[in-house]
């Protein structure tokens, strides 16, 4: 079996390590689109919830 030397890999260094974790930008995305999916769909579930409560 080659060793992965063979193939152009190289060995990491610490130094050449980012972390990206997004930011806050995508949790703001996805709050707003909850909220703008609630805003839009609200008659819906108050009925839901006038016939669960029958």
């Amino acid at each position: 079996m080659k060793s992965i030397e063979n193939y152009g890999v190289q060995e990491l260094s610490s130094k050449e390590i980012r972390n990206i974790n997004g930011g806050i930008w995508p949790l703001i995305r996805a709050a707003v689109a909850l909220a703008l999916w609630h805003w839009d769909n609200w008659d819906d579930i108050k009925a839901g919830f006038e016939r669960a409560q029958q």
